[in-house]
């Protein structure tokens, strides 16, 4: 997602009409999709950066848009497989979940040009 900040050549671009954001709605549901896609040894540290919006111009007008992405894409029957929306904590507190049985799942898979375990 992008934010449009004064003084920056994005803010240029918006202000003379070559630049639009996604509208909110269209946003969630992009997000909501790439996350589907995500492979599940790769962990999504943040999907926004957190900057004030008294300083944003134009973009995402939420700061919880990974949570809005997740409930979109239950209701789409999607689910995301990054390592950090399965960890035992986050699966604790979202979902009130908690193991009773754990295993061990290995993943082999290519990166790089060489393999990786």
């Amino acid at each position: 997602p992008t934010l449009v900040i004064r003084g920056t050549g994005l803010y240029e671009l918006w202000r003379t009409g070559r630049y639009q954001n996604y509208s909110p709605t269209l946003l969630i549901d992009v997000v909501a999709h790439i996350l589907a896609l995500v492979p599940p040894w790769t962990r999504i540290y943040r999907i926004q950066r957190d900057i004030p919006m008294p300083l944003v111009t134009s973009g995402v007008e939420n700061g919880n848009l990974r949570e809005l992405a997740l409930a979109r894409m239950r209701e789409l029957g999607l689910r995301c497989r990054d390592i950090r929306t399965r960890e035992v904590g986050i699966v604790d507190i979202h979902q009130k979940v908690l193991p009773e049985q754990v295993h061990l799942m290995r993943r082999d898979y290519v990166s790089n040009g060489g393999w990786e375990t």
